[in-house]
């Protein structure tokens, strides 16, 4: 039976929660383990990425949708990290990284060069990750762009700490020499 978006939020609203906690509960055991210590027999990370991928964005929820279907199991699993690190991606044009910046996160990242979406320096009050447009990382890319948007971005750097990286996911296969520059920006 195929079914929409769109009536996954207005026909049965009591399914959709309880898919969605099912969801977050299994995020959040898969969460707990990533993190659990080596010697308690998980793989003992520091912390994890998580990906809002596009619930944030007005198009597709709202800013009300988003709050009864988005931000309460997304903060569920957010809780399961407990001291961990936590690096929240929230994709898209539109993404609205404010809606995050209360949370307990560790660096918010989101695509600076979409539409709608806020430059590196707003002001959020956590670490921001971002600098370059992940599309010049595309094999046929012109290299000098990926250089210029890098010293551009370090020289324009926010007055705080911050994280240098792609603006969001590099296209596969992504150009080496391209990477290589990132990699050795100072």
């Amino acid at each position: 039976m195929d079914i929409t978006a769109e009536e996954l939020l207005t026909r049965d609203l009591d399914a959709t929660h309880r898919a969605l906690i099912a969801i977050a509960r299994t995020l959040g055991d898969y969460v707990r383990h990533l993190l659990a210590p080596v010697a308690a027999g998980g793989p003992g990370l520091d912390g994890i990425f998580y990906a809002v991928t596009g619930t944030a964005n007005t198009d597709l929820l709202g800013r009300a949708r988003f709050e009864e279907f988005s931000r309460p199991y997304d903060r569920q699993v957010l809780e399961a990290v407990g001291d961990g690190l936590v690096v929240l991606h929230t994709c898209g044009a539109e993404s609205h990284p404010e809606w995050f910046a209360d949370e307990r996160i560790d660096a918010l990242h989101w695509d600076q060069f979409q539409p709608g979406n806020p430059q590196l320096d707003a002001p959020f009050g956590t670490t921001v990750v971002g600098g370059v447009n992940k599309d010049l990382f595309a094999v046929d890319a012109d290299r000098t762009q990926v250089a210029a948007q890098l010293e551009a971005t370090l020289e324009a750097a926010p007055d705080r700490p911050f994280l240098l990286a792609p603006s969001c996911t590099v296209p596969t296969p992504a150009d080496g020499d391209s990477l290589r520059l990132l990699r050795e920006a100072r």
